[in-house]
């Protein structure tokens, strides 16, 4: 049997959720709870979860990303009265750390150097950073970092020039092994051409292989060969063959005074090589591209700590704070007009990439 209910041909409308209301802590009544859902909310701070039973206020919606601060390393009074510090001023003084050392690093070496120079000298800046109370224990600090800096500058001018005087040197001392090499060898051939016994001659080739066994190639090998068969001619020499080279004569001595030059000159090509190596270790300009790197972030990291300080000094005046750190803000600023924009920089990375690594290669 059919049933006699009537059905409405449309849908129910839903039912309208009314928000539920909650005590403000702030002081505020139930009705001024709102939705969360309601677009009417001037703010994320104002919405409230109409389902909450409780009534209670949701954490507020933040965003993710930190706020942004002006780029720039000076914000006024970020680090004034650290006394009475609040959660919001010491994230503003962290950014505040983060970008002077981001705006640090557009520096060049030079300029590095030219800033920093009049705080580390006895004849300007110096005297006075020493009397205030906190800045002044960083000197020593500053020192190093300047000294590092120049450091990585002239040391390289200073090995490549003692790397010029050992070459020089070598060259002088592979000459005179050759030439000994070359003279024992020929005599002691030419004893052996000229004696009447075949076996007298036989003993002089004997003796002539048994120091060179392979031949004048030797004359031809790198330093650290040469001196390390010298040392292998010292010890294959019998006490019967030194006095046999001892009863040959040369125009200024005998054949074993001309063997004896050739493994001295051999010994001190190998010296020469191990203090040549020590140097080419650090680089074909002593200071390698790593070296420089970490000079200028020390240099970096304590400039940063040393402004840090002065701004805690609260009885250094404007005129003295502009004297000391002027030269740093004018470079800061002039850096900043003329460094590459975050593209120009990534297109200039890719183009050197392939030399640097050759020169890791290398």
């Amino acid at each position: 049997m059919r049933s006699t209910r009537a059905f409405s041909s449309s849908r129910a409308a839903p039912m309208r959720r009314e928000p539920v209301g909650y005590l403000d802590p702030c002081g505020g009544t139930p009705s001024e709870a709102t939705n969360s859902l309601d677009p009417r909310a001037s703010t994320p701070f104002e919405a409230t979860n109409s389902l909450d039973p409780r009534g209670d206020t949701p954490p507020p919606r933040t965003n993710s990303r930190r706020p942004r601060v002006a780029r720039g390393p000076w914000v006024p009074g970020a680090f004034a009265d650290p006394g009475r510090f609040t959660n919001e001023r010491l994230h503003t003084v962290q950014l505040t750390l983060q970008n002077r050392c981001m705006s640090y690093k557009s520096l060049t070496s030079p300029t590095m150097v030219t800033v920093s120079g009049p705080w580390t000298d006895p004849n300007k800046e110096r005297p006075f950073i020493a009397t205030l109370p906190q800045a002044g224990a960083l000197l020593p600090s500053l020192d190093a970092a300047h000294e590092g800096l120049l450091d990585t500058q002239a040391s390289g001018v200073e090995t490549n020039a003692a790397l010029a005087k050992l070459q020089r040197a070598e060259a002088v001392l592979d000459l005179r092994h050759d030439r000994k090499t070359r003279g024992v060898f020929n005599v002691l051939t030419g004893f052996a051409d000229l004696a009447e016994d075949p076996e007298q001659a036989a003993i002089f080739l004997a003796l002539r292989d048994e120091i060179n066994p392979k031949g004048l190639d030797v004359t031809r090998w790198s330093y650290t060969d040469e001196a390390g068969e010298v040392e292998l001619v010292a010890r294959r020499l019998s006490q019967d063959q030194r006095v046999l080279l001892g009863s040959l004569p040369t125009p200024i001595g005998t054949l074993l005074d001309a063997l004896e030059a050739r493994i001295q000159a051999g010994r001190e090509l190998g010296k020469l090589e191990t203090e040549r190596a020590g140097l080419e270790k650090r680089g074909p300009d002593a200071t390698t591209a790593a070296d420089a790197m970490r000079a200028r972030n020390v240099w970096i990291r304590t400039v940063t700590a040393f402004v840090a300080i002065l701004d805690l000094e609260m009885k250094l005046s404007e005129t003295d704070r502009e004297k000391l750190l002027g030269p740093l803000r004018r470079a800061e600023s002039r850096a900043d007009r003329r460094a590459p924009s975050a593209e120009e920089a990534k297109v200039e990375e890719a183009k050197n990439e392939p030399a640097a690594e050759a020169a890791r290669e290398k």
